[in-house]
């Protein structure tokens, strides 16, 4: 079994954002797949099993557990597939209760990937954590079935952000994501 560990958005080594890469025919057991995740100690290892040159279904694990997505290791396994497994410029990764992403890569060599999209919903309720853990005010809090998306009013609070990641693990498997709309430039 050989693993990759890919830098994720970015062409330097050592920048990026990490993943661990392994391409398989068949699942290993769940827990082994786990005890490799938790042994490599990235935040995700992508397990790919190879359904034919186009088509591949992908999991997730952090070292804790597995997870429902994870961008970057979708965008470092579609590279492991294109450079070392695949003549195909498209490619189908088949995911458990989100369906199909298709990804492909360009001429000059760069990855494009589609994802269903997992709409979220502005909600009035939400946990106490999300004010007690964010320290500037937000004007939003949305929710999809992965996170919290909360709204602020300029990308400075975004960029200026000092969040209490001890109190935001409190949600649980529910992550936070901090986003502002970036005004008009004329």
């Amino acid at each position: 079994m050989k693993m990759y560990q890919v830098d994720a958005f970015t062409q330097e080594l050592f920048k990026g954002n990490p993943a661990a890469v392994i391409v398989l025919d068949e699942w290993l057991d769940q827990q082994l797949m786990q005890n490799i995740a938790m042994e490599n100690n990235l935040s995700e290892t992508a397990f790919v099993r190879t359904l034919d040159d186009s088509n591949y279904e992908i999991r997730w694990f952090s070292p804790l557990e597995e997870v429902a997505f994870c961008g970057h290791a979708t965008l470092a396994s579609a590279f492991v597939l294109f450079k070392d497994f695949t003549q195909a410029t498209t490619i189908q990764f088949h995911v458990r209760d989100l369906g199909i992403f298709i990804v492909s890569q360009d001429a000059d060599g760069k990855i494009k990937m589609n994802f269903p999209i997992r709409r979220a919903a502005l909600v009035s309720d939400y946990p106490s954590e999300l004010r007690e853990g964010l320290t500037k005010p937000f004007k939003a809090v949305y929710r999809n079935p992965q996170a919290y998306i909360i709204e602020y009013e300029t990308v400075q609070d975004v960029l200026d952000e000092q969040p209490d990641l001890e109190v935001l693990k409190r949600l649980g498997k529910i992550r936070t994501a901090i986003t502002a709309s970036q005004p008009d430039v004329a």
